[in-house]
C-alpha cells in the first residue's frame, strides 16, 4: 500500500480524457483510486483543439472531430508530434471505437493507405497491416481514385480518396 502522502502518477492502460471539461473516462479503475468525487483526474490536455486525449499500452491518442480528409488529418497530427493512428489488433481497433462512441462525426481517418501501390495497403510506419476491419466490398478503390481510409464508428473500415475524400474526423497516435 502506499503512503498516503504519495502521489499518485499511475495512468491505467484504457483511459480517455476529454480536455474542456478534464472528465475521465476509464475502462478499468485504478487500484487505489480516491473515492467520493469520480475518482482521479488526469491533467492531459489535448495539444489540438477540438480533440479528447486518450491512452493505451504507453501510447498516447488523440480523437480529433475537426473536420478533415485524410491528407490535411495527417498533416494536423504531425504538426503536433503524432501521426494518424496505426490499428495494430483487435483490441487496438476495440479502444479506438469505444473511444468514438461519444463522437458526432461518423467517419474518422486512420493511418493506412495504398497510396504508393495499389491495393498493396501499409501503415503510415511503412508496416503491413497485421489486422483489418475491412467493410462488405472494400476496399474498392472506387473511380480509381480511393486510397486512404477511416474507420466507422460501426467498426468498419473504408477506403476513401485522400484528398477530396470525406471531411470526416481523425484518430491520431503517438509516434
Amino acid at each position: 500500500m502506499r503512503d498516503a502522502a504519495e502521489p499518485d502518477t499511475a495512468i491505467e492502460e484504457d483511459t480517455a480524457v476529454a480536455v474542456d471539461d478534464v472528465a475521465v473516462d476509464t475502462a478499468k479503475p485504478l487500484a487505489d483510486a480516491p473515492t467520493g468525487d469520480g475518482g482521479p483526474i488526469f491533467d492531459a490536455p489535448s495539444p489540438l483543439p477540438g480533440c479528447t486525449v486518450g491512452f493505451r499500452l504507453g501510447h498516447e491518442y488523440l480523437f480529433c472531430e475537426n473536420t478533415a480528409n485524410w491528407d490535411q488529418a495527417r498533416n494536423t497530427c504531425r504538426i503536433a508530434g503524432y501521426d494518424l493512428a496505426v490499428v495494430s489488433d483487435r483490441p487496438e481497433h476495440d479502444f479506438i471505437l469505444g473511444q468514438l462512441k461519444g463522437k458526432s462525426k461518423d467517419q474518422f481517418h486512420i493511418g493506412l493507405t495504398d497510396r504508393d501501390d495499389e491495393g498493396n495497403f501499409v501503415w503510415v510506419d511503412k508496416s503491413k497491416p497485421g489486422f483489418t476491419s475491412w467493410a462488405g466490398w472494400q476496399p474498392d478503390n472506387w473511380l480509381f481514385a480511393e486510397d486512404c481510409v477511416v474507420v466507422r464508428k460501426d467498426g468498419t473500415w473504408n477506403d476513401v480518396d485522400c484528398t477530396d475524400g470525406p471531411k470526416e474526423g481523425f484518430v491520431c497516435e503517438s509516434l
